[in-house]
């Protein structure tokens, strides 16, 4: 499989303990053997990865220790750490994030961390380094395939079932493997995302040409509160883009260019 493959992303949440909690095996056994194994050899191999951390409600405080550790352990330069949001399996289990300060402050620890150890860390729904009129463009450019042959335009809402799932599936593949696809339905995806964006801009958000929008699916499934106008995502996307700001004009030496920083 390797041979033809030219970068990866790991699924990997650090320490042992935290990787089996919270990525189980279909059997309910820990899984951190086997990645931790794999990424060696890709290692070896010298394929790019990066590795995507979530965290739970009830790991946030630990991040800082996980950064340590694959900082410590790995060779990965660049670090996706995501809270979990309240959708899907989070939903019903309630290891969503209850507290954005609390993940702030962990969060800023870590990053403060990976810096040190000459790595990049960032979270999707902050990046002030990017300006952009479109947080993913997966639903313009990607070709995304769910284990039933159909066709979504969100590697999130991967089943019908999902919450979104009618707004995100727009076809399937025939019985030759071609698509077969709608594309009124996926048109009126983008107007919802247009309308959310038009919302958005009308707010005069500091942090809207940074995420456009914010990811749809979380969006759309957050809700405004009444007397801010704003979501508790994007209450965390704000309070964090400004905590990052300051990190990196520290860290630039009281100007900061608006590029990805890590310590030489």
């Amino acid at each position: 499989l390797l041979d033809g493959v030219s970068e990866v992303s790991f699924s990997f949440d650090g320490l042992a303990e935290i990787q089996n909690h919270q990525r189980p095996t279909a059997n309910g056994n820990g899984s951190f053997a086997r990645v931790f194994q794999t990424l060696k050899i890709i290692e070896q191999k010298n394929i790019p990865y990066g590795i995507r951390m979530s965290v739970m409600d009830d790991s946030v405080g630990r991040l800082p220790e996980n950064m340590e550790f694959l900082c410590r352990n790995t060779q990965c330069r660049t670090f996706q750490v995501e809270p979990v949001f309240t959708s899907g399996r989070a939903r019903l289990q309630g290891n969503a994030l209850k507290d954005n300060a609390k993940f702030i402050h962990a969060f800023m620890d870590a990053m403060e961390i990976a810096f040190e150890h000459g790595r990049h860390m960032y979270y999707s729904g902050v990046r002030p380094w990017l300006v952009t009129n479109s947080f993913c463009m997966a639903p313009h450019e990607a070709l995304i395939i769910n284990h039933d042959n159909e066709l979504t335009t969100c590697y999130e809402v991967y089943d019908r079932s999902h919450e979104l799932g009618e707004l995100f599936f727009y076809g399937a593949l025939n019985g030759k493997n071609e698509p077969e696809m709608d594309f009124s339905k996926r048109e009126r995806l983008f107007e919802k995302i247009k309308s959310r964006q038009e919302m958005c801009a009308k707010k005069e958000c500091f942090c809207f040409p940074h995420c456009a929008g914010d990811c749809p699916p979380k969006a759309f499934l957050s809700q405004d509160d009444s007397e801010s106008g704003f979501s508790d995502r994007c209450e965390l996307n704000r309070e964090l883009t400004k905590e990052m700001l300051l990190f990196y004009i520290e860290k630039s030496g009281g100007v900061w260019h608006g590029d990805k920083l890590a310590k030489q």
